[in-house]
């Protein structure tokens, strides 16, 4: 229905996180201060979450692909909703970001706290966190942080979507955790919805 043309930006290293009180560092040296699990590993990392739930996300070898031309596809889209009726929460991807390692630490609780170190040696050695997915074994905190690795085909870590909604569009970035529960696209339809009272269309940025 749509035509759009694509744009591809790659980067070494891409970081979320959704609070600020998440630490998260990584060690090659056992005698390093808080790095003494390491032991004869050589690497590994630890993280640090505050009171609340939260979620990191370490990634390599990135890549962006994204329409160009983002405000015709809105158009686009506002009219075929207005003269072809198209269900509510139709989506459209304008924008993916897959990256070729990935890990993904998420608190199961408040305060939780987690290590981990490197089962093989590494060569080169790490420059990130993601450099160590798919080789970590967990040394503490395997009941409080749920740990994500991909560390040998690319995954979809994060996308843009444009969404139809009654009364017009939204746009924002959701990520997608593989599998973390968050509040759900209909939760978020309804709260943006309900402050758009006085608008028969409305677009969010």
């Amino acid at each position: 229905m749509f035509h759009a043309d694509l744009a591809k930006v790659t980067q070494d290293a891409w970081t979320y996180h959704s609070a600020r009180d998440t630490s998260v560092s990584m060690g090659v040296n056992a005698e390093a201060p808080g790095f003494s699990f390491l032991g004869s590993a050589g690497a590994g990392i630890k993280a640090e979450f505050g009171s609340a739930r939260a979620v990191y996300v370490s990634a390599g070898g990135v890549q962006i692909r994204r329409v160009t031309e983002v405000a015709q596809l809105r158009h686009d889209l506002l009219a075929a909703a207005r003269t072809r009726n198209l269900p509510r929460a139709t989506a459209l991807v304008v924008a993916t970001l897959t990256a070729k390692k990935a890990l993904i630490l998420t608190s199961l609780s408040g305060g939780a706290s987690f290590e981990a170190t490197a089962r093989t040696a590494l060569t080169p050695l790490p420059t990130i966190p993601a450099d160590l997915a798919g080789n970590l074994a967990v040394v503490r905190g395997a009941a409080s942080v749920d740990m994500q690795e991909f560390g040998s085909t690319p995954v979809v870590l994060a996308m843009r979507l444009i969404v139809l909604v009654d009364r017009g569009w939204l746009w924002w970035r959701q990520l997608d955790t593989a599998g973390v529960a968050a509040q759900s696209a209909d939760d978020n339809l309804e709260l943006l919805e309900a402050l758009s009272d006085e608008s028969d269309y409305f677009a969010i940025l």
